[in-house]
């Protein structure tokens, strides 16, 4: 006959939980930082009716180039950026009007 001996020991010990709460309080603002940038801009006027425009901007980077016609109409057309400060736009038919440079 097998025997076996089952031993229970009983282990006690003491937890403590603490809950921390810390409360940050703002008294003041920071200082304020440097403005952004200007949101510059430029407007090129072509009165003479051309297939291509060259826009001499100089804002230091390449801009948005919106084109409107002398009737004041949108107008598609390619636009390629020689650099930051020029940009060469391209028609197919030769037109007049104002490119927009944002």
């Amino acid at each position: 006959m097998n025997s076996c001996v089952i031993e229970i020991v009983e282990i006690l010990s003491d937890v403590a939980v603490a809950e921390l709460r810390e409360t940050i309080h703002i008294v003041t603002e920071g200082i304020q930082g440097p403005p952004g940038a200007s949101g510059a801009g430029f407007v090129f006027s072509q009165p003479t009716p051309a297939t291509e425009w060259v826009i001499n901007h100089n804002l230091g980077f390449r801009p948005a180039v919106e084109i409107i016609d002398a009737g004041g109409n949108e107008v598609d057309a390619e636009v390629q950026h020689i650099s930051v400060n020029q940009a060469r736009v391209y028609f197919n038919a030769a037109i007049a009007g104002e490119a927009r440079c944002v």
